[in-house]
């Protein structure tokens, strides 16, 4: 997410971000318009970001090699350049610049299929390369976004898009998932208009400020996100809910609906409960109830629970 002279940029993290935690969407923005400073970096986090830029170019870099075509590796981040070298014809493109108003991306690699396109008797489809072994719905979304932003200049959507992963030993270095690309253009289009929707709605009033009105509730990107320091520090000033050790989600939305939203209320709920839930059990509340207490009663006591 950047600010450029002609407004806000968005690009394919901006847009997986959003799908990971919606909180992290609002951070942004306000870090973006200057309303609050960005995370800080501490000295272990900006080794342990290098290491894995690293560990990812070397990925690319050994994938490429293996390709026995012509590559063309772009320098700089220009979409006149990448167009120059789709126009060409040449065989791999690396570190290919794409954008199209406000959406920007840089995919790692566009490799030439066969086919009839606005650049001639060929086209490009998107290849990105993960260090995970594992596809997730942001790599998906991301992919949608290249795929998107790449039809621009060819003139038609490309048929597949490709993730290149790890291979498990040396006779199988590299393991290639295809996936077809309209199978998720729907998907990926309302993600996409739901981020559109909230970048709007920024600096707005009433209804439209409400759906930018967020928590941050913790959720599985917060292992890998920069600003979980401060979102922790946040529930812990809260005495958020999530604080209690092992409740999940779903008890957690269901205990707010009854004004049960910190660890101290939850420990302090009378037994029996004096609702019924409608989801989840009365037996799994009250053994989360439990559990608060005793992380209360630790804390009281400044011991460990």
């Amino acid at each position: 997410m950047q600010l450029a002279d002609d407004g806000l940029r968005l690009s394919a993290t901006d847009l997986a971000n959003f799908l990971a935690c919606r909180h992290l969407t609002r951070l942004d923005l306000d870090r973006v318009h200057g309303r609050i400073a960005g995370p800080p970096r501490f000295q272990w986090q900006q080794e342990e970001v290098q290491l894995l830029r690293e560990r990812g170019d070397q990925h690319e870099a050994a994938y490429v090699e293996t390709l026995a075509e012509t590559v063309a590796r772009l320098e700089t981040r220009s979409q006149a350049e990448t167009e120059r070298a789709m126009r060409s014809g040449v065989a791999v493109i690396v570190q290919a610049t794409l954008g199209e108003g406000r959406w920007m991306g840089r995919a790692d690699v566009l490799r030439r299929v066969e086919g009839e396109s606005a650049l001639g008797d060929w086209a490009y489809e998107v290849v990105d390369t993960k260090l995970s072994r594992q596809t997730k719905a942001g790599t998906i979304l991301q992919l949608c976004l290249y795929s998107d932003l790449l039809a621009e200049i060819q003139g038609r959507l490309p048929e597949r898009m490709h993730v290149v992963s790890p291979g498990i030993d040396e006779r199988q270095p590299f393991v290639t998932e295809s996936h077809r690309v309209q199978d998720y253009m729907a998907y990926y289009r309302l993600v996409r208009e739901r981020l559109e929707e909230a970048v709007a709605a920024d600096g707005e009033s009433g209804e439209a400020a409400r759906s930018l009105q967020t928590y941050p509730d913790p959720v599985p990107h917060c292992d890998i996100c920069n600003w979980r320091i401060a979102c922790g520090g946040k529930r812990h000033d809260d005495d958020h809910s999530s604080l209690v050790a092992s409740l999940p989600t779903l008890h957690r939305k269901e205990l707010a609906k009854h004004g049960i939203d910190t660890l101290t209320a939850l420990a302090q709920l009378p037994s029996p409960l004096p609702f019924s839930p409608k989801r989840g059990s009365v037996a799994t509340l009250e053994s989360a109830r439990e559990q608060a207490r005793v992380q209360l009663e630790g804390r009281n006591r400044k011991q460990p629970y």
